[in-house]
């Protein structure tokens, strides 16, 4: 049964707007439901069914009908969601599964959003929680949260893999039935000593709109606002029938009792239409061993322009957690048009396109995946037309392939105004009308001239110094190499690294002697210099070109010269830091608010790696940024891509390793045999 630490849950949460959070105590199945995407009344008998979702709008229960049901066993969290389908019978799939790659489509697309908390409450151990999308095709993106990690609490490196996902559409709706193994989310059998936190949504298209269990408009990581699921194997099993019938309210329930002995529950219903005194239904129905009882209330109804705000209480005598509580506002008569989908055809072609005035070209994919009549599209017409003009200023004819098509048009200097970017499928029974993206050209009073280019090195910064092997920015000298890297880099006076840079080349099955050239000084100026570096290794040839700007700032090209017959395995540069100076830590990919910042992780040996980092559209193993350092000084190590890089499928390009005093940063640009044949550079 539910621990002590259960009491304060007696009086139930409350939410914005005075609302109660939604509570449901859930009994263990004996038979867990098949997951078939078929949603069998009686497979899902013995779990806690509700009806409605509020709608992100107004927060009252949305038009278009929802059902769950919410189950669990000794192994799996269980959950199975019933929505309304539009009069075409179909939905908005446009993500594709991308093996474990987050989709981020899916977010577009008509899906299931679930938010799951085991371990809610929890202040030692597993703090984890987990959030996830998918869409009918199971397409999915999923990440966690960690309260225990101060630095990173997201990580979209997370997967959920080992689940059962079916759905299916028929007669009307989406069936979808999912089984979650609780190794899969870190729960164990103690996690269901204490409840859950949990989040049901159903994310609509045509008309969009997030859909939610509670009657709170809150993000959907908000840990006080999640709907509470406790576990209790002598439960009786609520079951929301329905709300209305034959034109009126009718608010129908039933509570079963899988139990060997009879149970007793008290069950409160109240629903207030508009601002009229409550409507109040009370009564203590014993349920017999494996009976089934139920009940119905109706209330009164006043029309169309209230809304009733209907609260369900079930609870044992004498019980800390109640069996159900929900607290929801709704409306008895539902708008006969609840879809748009005249768009329908044209929301299924996706078309992405990016206008380079300066260049004189346009960019375009077009894709129809999620197209109904894609088999039949034999190509497309792609055209940029002035808003008001005559003729297309460009054109190109597309052939798909796998359902996509790319293109760069050229196109004539474009006058200020509006265009349009159109897109024409050809096909027997193929959506006729085009569609239309939008560019607006505006022509700046900064385009085209010299405003805000200076040589001249603005206070507090320092001009460039070079003497020697040493050239000195702002606050820090950096002593370089004949290999185009720094031997050491002081800043404030206090030099950061362990030992200079260094160059590590794997060829033939082993690393190779690395021979370093001499280092040139290309120019050098207040506002900016160019040193050029090289070395060897068993036949490669490398240059090391920099480019200093005077905030300290380099920007690194390396080639590798052509050596037709030559190939090597592996190219990387490591940076021996001060470990005692790397306290903190700052690894940054593709988006905001998910990347670590805070201390640098512990430990001897290898301690991160930038597959641990989190991304969303980065494909591959490369990563962006990482920054090591304290309060004053630091080292960041930067590149906008991999163009140029050899890279397998699985080695990190970003690598940190401890071995006493000395942290080393690697960054891998070769980890696969390339050959030489021609010249390869990278940045």
């Amino acid at each position: 049964m539910i621990g002590i630490g259960l009491a304060l849950l007696l009086t139930p949460t409350r939410a914005t707007g005075d609302a109660a959070l939604p509570q449901i105590t859930v009994r263990p199945l004996a038979q867990p439901p098949t997951i078939d995407g078929r949603i069998d009344e009686a497979e899902w008998a013995g779990t806690v069914r509700n009806v409605g979702l509020c709608s992100q709008h107004n927060m009252e229960l949305g038009a278009r009908e929802a059902i769950f049901w919410v189950g669990a066993d000794a192994a799996n969290l269980y959950l199975a969601i019933r929505s309304e389908l539009p009069p075409t019978g179909d939905l908005l799939t446009r993500g594709v599964p991308d093996g474990e790659r987050d989709v981020i489509a899916a977010l577009h697309d008509d899906s299931i959003e679930l938010v799951v908390h085991p371990h809610l409450g929890a202040t030692a151990g597993d703090r984890r929680y987990f959030h996830l999308i998918v869409n009918a095709r199971g397409a999915m993106f999923d990440r966690s949260f960690d309260e225990a990690n101060p630095n990173n609490a997201i990580s979209t490196v997370w997967r959920l893999k080992e689940w059962q996902f079916a759905n299916e559409l028929a007669d009307g709706w989406w069936n979808v039935e999912i089984a979650i193994p609780f190794p899969q989310i870190g729960a164990t059998a103690e996690d269901l000593e204490h409840p859950w936190g949990l989040r049901v949504c159903r994310n609509w298209q045509r008309e969009w709109d997030q859909s939610r269990w509670e009657s709170v408009t809150a993000a959907y990581e908000d840990l006080p606002t999640m709907p509470r699921v406790a576990f209790d194997a002598d439960a009786p099993v609520v079951q929301v029938l329905g709300l209305r019938a034959e034109g009126k309210p009718r608010i129908a329930l039933a509570v079963g009792n899988p139990g060997a002995a009879p149970a007793e529950v008290e069950v409160s219903l109240s629903d207030t239409w508009s601002r009229n005194p409550p409507a109040e239904f009370t009564r203590t129905m014993r349920v017999p061993a494996g009976g089934r009882e139920e009940v119905a209330f109706e209330p009164p109804h006043g029309g169309p322009e209230g809304a009733h705000r209907t609260v369900i209480r079930i609870a044992r005598p004498g019980a800390v957690f109640p069996l159900y509580v929900r607290d929801f506002s709704w409306r008895l008569e539902r708008p006969t048009e609840r879809w748009t989908t005249t768009r329908e055809d044209r929301q299924a072609v996706q078309l992405q396109y990016k206008v380079y005035p300066y260049y004189r070209k346009l960019k375009a994919r077009v894709a129809i995946e999620s197209l109904a009549s894609r088999d039949n599209v034999t190509g497309a017409d792609l055209t940029l037309v002035k808003v008001g003009g005559p003729e297309p200023l460009a054109r190109a004819r597309l052939a798909f392939q796998d359902f996509a098509a790319e293109t760069i048009l050229e196109t004539p200097e474009l006058a200020e105004g509006d265009y349009e970017v159109r897109v024409t499928l050809a096909g027997e029974g193929v959506p006729t009308e085009p569609v239309i993206g939008k560019y607006e050209r505006r022509v700046f009073p900064w385009e085209s001239n010299a405003l805000g280019l200076s040589e001249r090195v603005i206070p507090p910064f320092t001009p460039i110094k070079v003497e020697g092997n040493t050239l000195s920015t702002v606050l820090r000298d950096h002593a370089l190499s004949g290999a185009g890297v720094w031997e050491q880099v002081s800043s404030l006076g206090r030099p950061l690294l362990k030992g200079p840079m260094r160059w590590r080349v794997r060829s033939a099955g082993a690393q190779a002697p690395v021979t370093a050239g001499r280092l040139r000084v290309e120019s050098a100026r207040p506002h900016a210099a160019v040193t050029v570096g090289s070395f060897t290794a068993d036949g490669a040839e490398a240059t090391v070109r920099s480019e200093w700007d005077y905030d300290g700032m380099a920007k690194v090209r390396v080639t590798l010269a052509a050596a037709p017959g030559k190939q090597i395995e592996g190219l990387s540069l490591e940076v021996p830091l001060d470990e005692a100076q790397m306290p903190y830590m700052h690894a940054c990919g593709d988006g905001l608010r998910f990347n670590h910042a805070g201390l640098t992780p512990g430990g001897e040996g290898p301690i991160w790696d930038s597959s641990q980092a989190n991304r969303t559209n980065i494909v591959g193993t490369f990563y962006p940024y990482v920054w090591l350092g304290g309060g004053e000084r630091g080292v960041a190590w930067f590149a906008d891509s991999d163009k140029g890089w050899s890279l397998d499928d699985t080695t990190p390009t970003v690598q940190l390793e401890r071995n006493g005093e000395t942290l080393t940063l690697r960054v891998n640009f070769i980890t696969r045999p390339t050959a030489l044949d021609q010249a390869r550079e990278f940045e």
